[in-house]
């Protein structure tokens, strides 16, 4: 629920179109056959059947029994039930015939060996198959090794109606949600403390607290629980171990999360309205002329660059 805010129906447009600029051997079907690791509750894969972009065998794959159950519970009725499975994303093998990976949010920190995932990437893609890869932002990376990145708190908040119609449970701790309650969600989420990183071996102590609160419409809290608190470790791969990596098990890095903007809106720059080429960026420009020149930029850069979400796409090798 942390994620919802995100667009899902966005993203997994753009993933598909990274897809269509970046893979070789392209067939002429307007459908692609997915493999997504770390799905988790699947809405990247739901979306897409939903849009009619997947192809029948996408496939959702995550290590947790229950998230996969959950995954299946969010989905459609006439979407697949094997659409979701359980599995090891680092012992996995899709037969060599998948169009593309995705590997999305924190699921890359998350692996336990970076040589084991990359060759199930390998082992599942068709030659010529693409894997979209997100990635820690170079920022972040250097404010780990700086010791300077704390915990994020943030809070998201839904109606009862809203939550249920989301996650398809009608009750928290026994309390069954009404339309008007409001359920509240606050987390606390990274870095341990200041040597939470450890840059010899790449791991990354994190700090989880996940807090659900229900109020009623008369003001009285209903449910007031931390679902989940403690410590963990989440592995901070960089772009050139991630293509050192890959580049030994057959697949390639055609593009670097470390260039240009880097994050979702970068991938899909010519479908920013007004925002089509450099000239028309200049051209907005001299209208903000109100504004400072340096105000500008920050509003500009602010509007256009997510640095949470770096992507790298890894493409499988044509055979010889």
């Amino acid at each position: 629920m942390n994620f919802i805010i995100r667009d899902f129906e966005e993203e997994a447009l753009f993933l598909t179109e990274i897809y269509g600029d970046y893979a070789q051997n392209q067939s002429d079907e307007m459908k692609i056959k997915v493999l997504e690791f770390g799905s988790g509750p699947g809405r990247h894969i739901t979306t897409g059947f939903n849009l009619s972009i997947l192809a029948p065998g996408s496939v959702g794959v995550d290590s947790n029994p229950l998230m996969v159950s959950y995954a299946r519970r969010l989905s459609p009725p006439s979407q697949p039930s094997e659409s979701f499975e359980l599995g090891d994303m680092c012992d996995y093998d899709g037969k060599g015939t998948f169009d593309a990976c995705w590997v999305l949010l924190n699921t890359l920190a998350h692996v336990s060996t970076l040589a084991g995932f990359l060759e199930s990437v390998e082992r599942s893609l068709r030659p010529g198959g693409v894997a979209v890869v997100e990635m820690f932002s170079p920022e972040d990376v250097e404010r780990f090794k700086a010791k300077e990145k704390e915990p994020d708190d943030w809070i998201v908040e839904f109606d009862g109606g809203e939550y249920v119609d989301l996650t398809k449970s009608k009750e928290i701790e026994g309390h069954e949600l009404k339309v008007d309650d409001v359920v509240i969600l606050s987390s606390r989420y990274g870095p341990e403390g200041a040597d939470a990183f450890d840059e010899a071996t790449s791991m990354l102590g994190i700090d989880l607290e996940v807090k659900v609160t229900v109020i009623d419409k008369l003001g009285e809290v209903k449910v007031d629980r931390v679902f989940g608190e403690g410590a963990g470790k989440m592995r901070v791969v960089e772009v050139d171990e991630l293509a050192k990596e890959a580049e030994k098990v057959g697949l390639e890095l055609i593009r670097d999360a470390n260039d240009g903007l880097g994050g979702w809106r970068e991938l899909s720059w010519e479908n920013d309205e007004g925002f089509e080429d450099e000239e028309e960026v200049e051209g907005v420009e001299e209208e903000a002329s109100t504004e400072s020149e340096e105000d500008f930029e920050d509003d500009f850069e602010e509007d256009l660059v997510n640095d949470d979400r770096w992507i790298c796409v890894l493409r499988k090798k044509l055979k010889n």
